[in-house]
Parts: structure tokens; sequence; C-alpha cells
């Protein structure tokens, strides 16, 4: 399964995205609160489709 972390925002600010999208139960999500933390502080998205 893809995996989604703290990395993979870092990856995503750095290439100038302003978020990222998931599908529900397709993706293992890895320390989310610290996730939606950093997406929070950077005005980033995360959206759960």
């Amino acid at each position: 399964l893809p995996t989604i972390g703290l990395k993979t925002l870092k990856q995503s600010k750095i290439a100038g995205l302003k978020g990222i999208v998931i599908k529900s139960k397709q993706h293992v999500f890895l320390d989310k609160n610290k996730c939606i933390k950093f997406a929070n502080k950077n005005n980033m998205f995360i959206s759960v489709k």
C-alpha cells in the first residue's frame, strides 16, 4: 500500500504543492497528528476522498 507521512508532506512543500489528496482505506497514513500539525503550520491541506 502507498504510505503517506511527514516526509511526504515536506517533499510536497519543497515541490511547491499546496497539499495532498489521498483515497480512504487505500493508503497507510503515518504520524497523522504530526502531519496535520505540519500541514496547518504551512498552510497546506490533506484531503481524504
